[in-house]
């Protein structure tokens, strides 16, 4: 890849990693407080998926810290 090629693309790594940050945070202040009120069965369930929801993002941020970290390496090193 051409060098600006790799700056485009971590820059649109970093923007994506912003976005899903914001949306961690979202569901896990949702998740917080949905735990203090879990009294009903069809909340647990809700909270449940959440936590399956909240789970992919953070697996999804990591793999895009890893990938803009290859890339700032492959930049690094000159191409």
């Amino acid at each position: 890849m051409e060098k600006e090629a790799v700056r485009e693309r971590i820059r649109f790594l970093t923007e994506y990693i912003k976005v899903l940050w914001v949306m961690i945070m979202a569901t896990s202040g949702g998740l917080v407080s949905l735990f203090f009120s879990l009294d009903e069965p069809e909340k647990v369930v809700i909270f449940s998926m959440g936590l399956l929801v909240l789970s992919g993002l953070i697996v999804a941020v990591v793999k895009l810290i890893f990938d803009a970290n290859e890339l700032l390496e492959k930049l690094e090193e000159g191409g």
